[in-house]
């Protein structure tokens, strides 16, 4: 799904265009061996994407909350995801 909304070249994402991407993010790589997530959705139809999204996200609520912080939106999201080891 990612081809359709932002297209892949060479198994890379480009997120020059997109607004408030830090740096080292403007062009990420997809490979399966280095990440789970990907690996194990990289086939997924939209319906199970979503299951696994919100597993995923689920399972990081609860790791912030352990570690004391807050996930209430999207900037603090990824700034959690940022800082928090896989």
């Amino acid at each position: 799904m990612l081809h359709e909304l932002l297209g892949i070249q060479n198994n890379r994402v480009s997120l020059r265009d997109t607004p408030g991407v830090k740096p080292d993010f403007e062009e990420v790589v997809l490979e399966p061996t280095g990440d789970e997530f990907f690996s194990h959705n990289m086939f997924s139809n939209f319906g199970d994407l979503g299951i696994h999204l919100k597993e995923l996200v689920d399972r990081f609520s609860e790791k912030s909350k352990s570690a004391g912080r807050n996930i209430d939106d999207i900037d603090s999201m990824l700034k959690f995801v940022e800082e928090f080891p896989e």
